[in-house]
C-alpha cells in the first residue's frame, strides 16, 4: 500500500516494527528509524509481499499534496 505524497506540519519519526517500506529517502526495514523534517516531501510504499507495520510520531497533521487526499483527510483521522 502507498500513502499519498505529503509533507508535515512538524517533524515525523517512523520506527519500522515489521516488514519494510521505501520512499524518496531510502528503504527502511525492521528496527530502522526515519526522521523526516516538516518541509520534506515523501510518499511511503509498503513492501508488496510483507506489508509494513510502523510506529509513527508526528508533531502535526500531514499535509497532502493531492486535492483528493486533502478532501478525504478529515474522514480518515490522519
Amino acid at each position: 500500500q502507498m500513502l499519498p505524497e505529503h509533507t508535515h506540519a512538524g517533524s515525523e519519526l517512523t520506527l519500522v516494527l515489521k516488514g519494510s517500506y521505501r520512499d524518496q529517502t531510502g528503504h527502511y526495514r525492521p528496527g530502522d528509524v526515519a526522521d523526516m523534517m516538516g518541509d520534506a516531501s515523501h510518499s511511503p510504499i509498503a513492501d508488496a509481499e510483507e506489508g509494513c507495520i510502523c510506529l509513527i510520531a508526528t508533531e502535526g497533521r500531514l499535509k497532502f499534496k493531492s486535492l483528493l487526499a486533502r478532501f478525504v483527510q478529515p474522514f480518515t483521522g490522519i
